[in-house]
């Protein structure tokens, strides 16, 4: 769920993978965050929290296990 939930704001925020690595100021690499979004591993909470940040959503939005849709996804790159 977490995943999904990353990914989903991450592509209504406009960012690649490389491009939210890049705004995160290389707190973790692209890669990491395609393992958080598959669910092969979880970011710190300092990651977690700056994420949060980043992308315009709540941790409570990230972290939930209830069902919410984010309105007006675009599926273009934001690269930094």
């Amino acid at each position: 769920m977490f995943g999904d939930r990353l990914k989903l704001a991450r592509e209504k925020a406009d960012y690649s993978l490389r491009g939210l690595a890049d705004a995160l100021g290389g707190e973790v690499t692209p890669q990491a965050i395609g393992k958080y979004e598959c669910g092969e591993m979880m970011p710190r909470s300092g990651v977690l929290i700056h994420m949060a940040k980043m992308l315009d959503v709540s941790l409570e939005y990230l972290l939930s296990e209830h069902i919410e849709e984010l309105s007006h996804v675009r599926y273009s790159r934001h690269d930094i």
